[in-house]
């Protein structure tokens, strides 16, 4: 034989023997001989042999991750050599799978499940028989995650990117996916196992997995994590090999595993690549516990490393041999892990999240206590507060050292009920010395702290650091507060974390302490008055300022005959009191306004000084004096105030409007009361008697008013003189007289109602109903009234006329073709009314329908203007398009039931003199009707031809001035 065609391959004693006895047995059982050969192609995904093989024998169900290789899945195949993958939602083994892969022969006992083929593809998978409709599940793949964090020894609160105090114990958790990984390898026994090569059938027939029997004969069943051994066999080229060296059994024990798994390291702050970790139980003696970080193997998704206790005394490092002894290493340290199970690392590379995890930093220092203050300065009756930085959950003691020498009362004191902050009792301040010379912390308690109770827990508390080694302590100040600097310390508490009862004491530690100090200055007080320091009595003044020294602003008044300690704002000629002074609350953002409503009021005018102070004070006495509080003035000047008014027109035409205008001083806010009487009439009078009431307007902000009699009133007016009274409420802001009704009587009254007292004075008189007073009589009894002593309104007083309405036309005479003229008259009309002014020729009249139509003329509206002694009006003529006849002007009010018409003529020819230049003007809008002409007639007419036949014209010419006039309404 040569080397071609026989294989020598030596075997163990143990193996022969093994062989030796078993042949007899098989010579019997098996009926089919079989070659074989070495599986001698390359592994897919890797070189054939892999680092870290883990439970590579994959059963049904297992959980195989995207990265591994060499994996035997030959028992998830169920005798086919295709996988498929279904959507989810899909019918398994109904729907067309949204994957499948056919696997090579010499894929199956060494797999890669490599990113290209399972990226997109997580979950179950399952072995595919299309043809048969087999889909049983094989296997589920999964992407690979891997994360790690860093927590103190509570296991609640993360360190990552903080810092640690050296020997605070450090715990690591492993967030990953890999527990069903892990859990593969637990499932793996002691197994009878034999060669695992790919055979061929003697018929020729493809590759297959070799049939195992034991010695038996009896199938052995399915096996995994077959492992490889060297065995010996002789193959011969008629295709049969020696039954002895074909069937034997290796029993071989449980894998061992201990080796491989997650691997964890920490990077000291000299980049020394540590794999495990020390646990010093007593930082003063030299025993500790080592802590290996290598091969773990987790069993949940989030995963303590060395069940769930610390794995590392922050900072402690050791000697290969232990003849330095642990030491502490301070500065920055690094954790991260790795996973290369099954090449899983070697094939993805070194992906962060998924074979490499997240790099976890700590930074370890020595203990040290800082204190420190968020404000170097505070205006007292602020807050503040101090950061006490140290060991995490130790407690500290915290206090106002100094003070022994203030009242209680003049020193901040901690904010009540802060979580992790505990007073201090007396006895403990007392008995918890601070200093190497016995000083304890009651000696720097101020004075009276226990007069009436015990208040050492304003100033002397116990704070227990949060998790990340800090806490905040808030302190407040008020308007007592001294006006200098304080002095908090904060000095370690040993052995303890948790603060103990009122009777028993701390124990400091005397070099782990310091202090901070905070300036308290007095605050300041400011007051300005709204507008111009000049107000109208009646009038709303603001007063505001800002308060950074209290809660509360105080005000007073001082003034002409005022109490010279000062009078209460509202009641000026009274004493305030620090109950019932004037009092405002400062805001948040140490502001604060009051309105002074000085309708009320019972100053006189005059020049007036206001106080607002930090805290309740007079200008003397024997409260607190203005020297004993922070405070402002504003001076103010106080007028009496007044009513005018005057009418849009003395005359009124009647259909025209009418305006009474005027100013109200004071900010008077019901306004003011507008009365008009005249013959059988006054404004406040209804159809109905008993809605009537008199009239108001209302006040502008700048004290203007405007009331309106509109054309509808003064139409129906009879002509005569009428009496106009414009009352003012005054300092109190109510009409004391107003009308009344009476229904009984069926009248309305004029009350007096002196300076809105409920009872009413008397009937002044009655302004409508059964014995009414005539017009002009109304009017003197309404200002009789007025003027009354008991009552403070005041009033303006005018008149006004009512005519019939008319307007007339100046003469107009007689113009030529081409003439530029204006027609021009007077009117008693209000100024801004409007009037449409018609131009017609007499000639514009029916005609037969053989004949032609003429006309000629204009049509256009105009204002009323001012003029010298009655209010004027005018219209632009261009007679350029006119011809030769007698024309009619008509003038018409708009508003206002009045006309008025006039003629004049045309000429043919030339005018003797040419008008001189920009004498008249060809009108600045245009005419609302345009004048036309018609070719000229066969025969002329004389101008005053057909006078009646002139009218019907002007009749239809009133017509369209009628529908005109409407549309300019």
């Amino acid at each position: 034989m040569t080397h071609n065609n026989i294989i020598i391959v030596r075997l163990s004693l143990v193996l022969i023997a093994l062989f030796l006895t078993v042949s007899a047995v098989q010579a019997t059982d098996y009926v089919t001989y079989i070659t074989v050969r070495y599986y001698d192609q390359p592994i897919p995904g890797g070189s054939g042999v892999i680092d870290n093989p883990y439970s590579t024998g994959i059963f049904p169900g297992d959980t195989v991750f995207i990265g591994e290789s060499n994996l035997n899945i030959y028992e998830t195949l169920n005798k086919t050599r295709t996988i498929a993958w279904y959507a989810p939602g899909s019918r398994v083994g109904t729907d067309t799978p949204g994957k499948v892969i056919t696997i090579a022969p010499i894929e199956i006992y060494h797999f890669y499940f490599d990113s290209a083929r399972f990226a997109d593809y997580t979950g179950p998978w399952y072995s595919y028989n299309a043809t048969g409709g087999l889909a049983e599940l094989a296997f589920y793949v999964e992407k690979p995650s891997l994360k790690i964090n860093s927590y103190r020894g509570d296991g609640t609160t993360s360190i990552d990117g903080k810092k640690v105090i050296a020997d605070d114990p450090v715990m690591l958790k492993i967030e990953s996916t890999f527990a069903p990984l892990f859990l593969r390898g637990e499932n793996d026994q002691e197994e009878n196992t034999f060669y695992n090569l790919l055979a061929k059938r003697s018929d020729g027939g493809d590759y297959y997995r070799t049939e195992f029997f034991n010695i038996t004969g009896t199938e052995i069943g399915k096996y995994r994590n077959i492992l490889n051994v060297t065995y010996g066999y002789t193959y011969y080229d008629d295709g049969t090999i020696d039954d002895e060296s074909l069937d034997f059994v290796y029993r071989r024990p449980v894998p061992n595993y201990d080796d491989i798994g997650i691997e964890v390291y920490a990077i000291t702050p000299d980049e020394a690549k540590l794999k495990s970790m020390i646990v010093v139980p007593n930082p003063n003696d030299g025993n500790f516990t080592n802590v290996n970080l290598q091969a773990i193997k987790v069993n949940r998704s989030d995963f303590w490393v060395n069940n769930a206790t610390p794995v590392w005394s922050a900072g402690r490092i050791v000697d290969n041999d232990k003849v330095l002894g642990h030491k502490i290493l301070t500065g920055e340290y690094q954790f991260y892990a790795e996973i290369n199970v099954n090449g899983m690392e070697d094939n993805l590379g070194e992906i962060t999240g998924q074979t490499v995890s997240n790099t976890v930093k700590v930074t370890v220092d020595r203990e040290t206590v800082k204190i420190t203050s968020d404000k170097a300065t505070v205006i007292r009756n602020n807050g503040f507060s101090v950061r006490v930085d140290g060991t995490p959950r130790a407690l500290y003691a915290v206090w106002f050292t100094g003070v022994s020498g203030y009242n209680y009362k003049e020193v901040p004191a901690f904010i009540k009920d802060q979580e992790d902050v505990t007073p201090m009792s007396y006895l403990q301040a007392e008995r918890t010395e601070y200093k190497p010379s016995h000083t304890n912390i009651a000696d720097d308690l101020p004075e009276g702290v226990t007069e009436e109770g015990d208040f050492t827990g304003n100033y002397a508390v116990v704070a227990k650091l949060a998790a990340d080694g800090s806490i905040n302590i808030g302190i407040m100040t008020n308007e007592n507060t001294k006006d200098t600097s304080f002095t908090i310390r904060a000095q370690r508490i040993k052995y303890l974390d948790e603060p103990l009862s009122p009777e028993e004491y701390y124990e400091l530690d005397m070099q782990l302490y310091d202090t901070v100090k905070v300036k308290v200055e007095k605050g300041a007080v400011t007051v300005s008055a709204s507008g111009d320091g000049s107000y109208y009595l009646g009038e709303e003044v603001t007063l505001s300022g800002t308060n950074t020294d209290s809660d509360d602003v105080y005000l007073f008044i001082t003034g002409p005959n005022l109490p010279v300690a000062g009078g209460k704002l509202d009641a000026p000629k009274t004493n305030p009191t620090s109950k019932d002074n004037t009092r405002v609350t400062v805001k948040t953002d140490d502001t604060w306004e009051y309105k002074w409503d000085t309708s009320g009021s019972i100053l006189d005018a005059g020049t007036y000084t206001i106080y607002a102070t930090s805290d309740f004070a007079l200008k003397s006495g024997i409260n607190k004096t203005l020297s004993d509080v922070k405070y402002d003035t504003v001076s103010v000047v106080i007028k009496k105030p007044f009513v005018t008014a005057t009418t849009s027109s003395s005359t009124v035409a009647k259909g025209d409007k009418l305006y009474i205008r005027g100013t109200a001083e004071g900010q008077p806010t019901q306004g003011v009361a507008v009365w008009i009487l005249g013959k059988n009439y006054w404004n406040g009078e209804k159809t109905n008697l008993m809605e009537s009431s008199m009239v108001t307007e209302t006040v502008n902000d700048d004290g203007s008013f405007e009331y309106e009699l509109g054309s509808a009133d003064t139409k129906d007016l009879a002509s005569g003189q009428y009496f106009v009274v414009v009352q003012h409420p005054m300092y109190n802001g109510v009409f004391d007289v107003k009308s009344q009704k009476n229904e009984d009587a069926k009248t309305i009254q004029v009350i007096t109602n002196p300076k809105g007292a409920e009872d009413v004075n008397g009937v002044a008189f009655i302004v409508a109903g059964n014995g009414k007073l005539q017009g002009s009589d109304a009017a003197e009894a309404l200002i009789t009234a007025i003027n009354s002593a008991n009552v403070d309104d005041t009033y303006t007083k005018l008149t006004f006329l009512v005519e019939e309405p008319w307007i007339r036309v100046n003469s107009v005479g007689d113009h030529y073709i081409g003439d530029l003229f204006k027609i021009t008259g007077t009117t008693n009309l209000a100024v801004g009314d409007t009037l449409i002014v018609e131009v017609t020729s007499s000639s514009f009249q029916p005609t037969q329908k053989t004949q032609s139509g003429e006309f000629s003329g204009v049509s256009s509206t105009v204002k009323v203007n001012e003029g010298s002694t009655y209010n004027e009006w005018a219209l632009d003529v261009d007679a350029s398009t006119f011809k030769t006849d007698e024309y009619i002007v008509n003038v018409e009010a708009i508003e206002a039931d009045v006309t008025t018409t006039t003629t004049f003529n045309i000429l043919a020819g030339t005018p003797a003199a040419a008008p001189a230049a920009g004498s008249t003007s060809v009108p600045a809008s245009s005419p609302t009707g345009t004048p036309a002409t018609a070719s000229a007639p066969a025969a002329t007419t004389a101008p005053g031809f057909g006078a009646l036949i002139a009218l019907i014209g002007l009749g239809a010419a009133g017509a369209l001035a009628f529908v005109i006039g409407k549309h300019i309404r």
